[in-house]
């Protein structure tokens, strides 16, 4: 399968960003990926990168007449979730050969090919991820949704492009701090024809429902109960500017409600800040100017994640 993505980061979240190209490098062979860099220096290190099977889009040349004005009434994350069904709708324009495009959240990760949660979607036209919240968070979705929106599928047909004009027009209205551009997702099997929900327990996991699952490592795969670990959603996820000796420190999530155990540790956080650390690494090469993406925590900090469980030090 040919698979077309796109996603939207600015500098803060470039490292991240990479990582995830590199794992779909890893696990798809046919994909193309369109990333709207959210400010000109991400733009820049990505051009200066040469990446294969990217397509970089400069803000500036994303930016209307009106997303410059609610750009000025925004704070810079409401204004990257205006932009993600504005991100898709753009690249549905610019690749209409293509039956379905999916968005990406930056801070996710691929262990496996996606190609089971696309035999889901088959011939309907749209696929949203359940959060899946374990009882004692079920309250959650008042203010996060159902649905999360770190992988969200639209087939280019007339109900994945009804939906999506939907999805935009209301997050150019409104697109606060409390919901985002997710909260809207709830309506999408309410209101729209075509509409999955993931089934496979390999998809959409996250610290938020982790606990739900036996991780377990078969034949040199995780899997998530019985089904194969395809992606994971690092939300919260911090590269702190501390270090312990020649090991930075990492911040698995700043949510103190969040725990993790050696094996979730072992099987899922490590590999990826493994491959974040190749990141880092690679761009220090190339663009020894860039010092951005890092979170600046005090000792008082520090401790205080060191006693949620949340520290990893590599």
């Amino acid at each position: 399968m040919n698979y077309t993505f796109c996603t939207l980061f600015n500098k803060d979240y470039l490292y991240k960003g990479l990582t995830l190209y590199y794992s779909l490098l890893s696990s798809c062979k046919d994909f193309v990926i369109w990333i709207l860099c959210m400010d000109m220096l991400t733009y820049s290190v990505l051009s200066s990168l040469q990446l294969d099977k990217v397509k970089l889009i400069p803000i500036e040349k994303f930016k209307t007449d009106q997303l410059r004005a609610i750009e000025q009434q925004r704070s810079i994350a409401e204004f990257c979730w205006t932009c993600t069904s504005l991100l898709l709708q753009y690249v549905m324009s610019r690749s209409p050969e293509m039956s379905q495009v999916a968005y990406l959240d930056s801070d996710i990760y691929f262990f496996d090919c996606p190609e089971p949660i696309y035999n889901e979607l088959r011939e309907q036209s749209i696929l949203i991820v359940n959060h899946r919240y374990p009882p004692k968070r079920k309250y959650q979705e008042k203010f996060s949704g159902k649905y999360n929106v770190g992988m969200v599928i639209f087939r280019n047909d007339s109900y994945g492009n009804e939906a999506l004009k939907w999805w935009a027009e209301q997050c150019v209205t409104e697109c606060n701090i409390v919901g985002g551009d997710q909260k809207y997702l709830d309506e999408f099997p309410v209101q729209f024809h075509g509409v999955v929900e993931l089934c496979h327990k390999g998809g959409g996991l996250g610290p938020w429902n982790i606990e739900n699952y036996q991780l377990t490592l078969r034949d040199r795969k995780v899997h998530v109960d019985d089904d194969p670990l395809i992606f994971y959603h690092f939300s919260s996820f911090k590269v702190t500017d501390q270090r312990i000796g020649n090991k930075r420190l990492y911040q698995a999530t700043y949510k103190q409600n969040f725990t993790f155990t050696q094996k979730q540790r072992q099987l899922i956080y490590y590999p990826y800040i493994k491959s974040l650390k190749q990141v880092i690494q690679q761009v220090g090469i190339r663009r020894p100017d860039f010092h951005e993406g890092y979170l600046r925590i005090t000792m008082q900090q520090l401790v205080e994640t060191l006693l949620t469980g949340n520290l990893l030090i590599v």
